[in-house]
C-alpha cells in the first residue's frame, strides 16, 4: 500500500537499500501504476533506486501478462528481483525473457548449507544461472557463519538474514546510523 511504500522511501533516505516486495494481487491491480507514479512523484525518489521483488509464482501463473507488467516497470528504470527463486514453476526458457536484475535464493535452500549436498548443488546452480544471465544474486535467511562462508565462496552478491540482524524498527535504524 501507499504508506508502506512511503516508509520504504524513508528507509532509503537513511541510506538503507530500498526494496519492496510486491504481491501478485498488487501487480495485477489496475491502480498499481498510478499509485507507483504518485509515490515516486511525491517522494521525489529516483526510480533507479527502487527494486521491486516479485515471486516466481506470479511469473508462472500468467506469464504473458506478467511479462507485460514487468516490462512496464523496467521502462520506469525500476529494478526487479525474483524472490524465492527455485520454489516456483518458471521455466529456464522463460527466465531469459524476463526483464529482471536479480535472483533471490530462497531460505529453504540456504537453511541446510553447507551440510546438505542437495542444497549445496541447488545453491551453486542458482548462483551459476544468475551469473550466466548477468543477474545479481541474493541469499535469503543466512543465519550461520558456515552458510555465510559458503555463499561468499560462491560469489553471492548480497546476503540477507539473522546472521547480520533480526528485523529492526525505523527508530532502531536511526539509532544504528548515529
Amino acid at each position: 500500500n501507499l504508506n508502506q511504500l512511503k516508509l520504504r522511501v524513508v528507509f532509503y533516505n537513511l541510506q538503507v537499500a530500498h526494496k519492496y516486495k510486491c504481491l501478485p494481487v498488487q501487480l495485477k491491480d489496475e491502480k498499481f501504476f498510478s499509485i507507483l507514479n504518485h509515490v515516486i512523484k511525491e517522494t521525489t525518489i529516483n526510480p533507479k533506486k527502487i527494486e521491486l521483488e516479485i515471486t516466481e509464482s506470479f511469473i508462472a501463473t500468467d506469464s504473458k501478462n506478467a511479462l507485460e507488467i514487468l516490462n512496464k516497470i523496467r521502462q520506469k528504470g525500476i529494478a526487479l528481483a525474483v524472490d524465492d527463486f527455485g520454489t516456483g514453476y518458471s521455466s529456464m526458457s522463460y527466465l531469459k525473457k524476463l526483464p529482471i536484475n536479480r535472483l533471490k535464493i530462497d531460505k529453504s535452500f540456504v537453511d541446510e548449507l553447507p551440510v546438505c549436498q542437495e542444497s549445496v548443488a541447488i545453491a551453486k546452480a542458482i548462483v551459476s544461472l544468475a551469473k550466466t544471465f548477468g543477474l545479481q544474486i541474493t541469499a535469503e535467511g543466512v543465519e550461520t557463519k558456515e552458510q555465510l562462508d559458503f555463499l561468499i565462496n560462491e560469489e553471492c552478491d548480497e546476503i540477507q538474514g539473522y546472521y547480520y540482524s533480526k528485523p529492526i524498527t525505523l527508530e532502531e535504524i536511526k539509532l544504528f546510523q548515529k
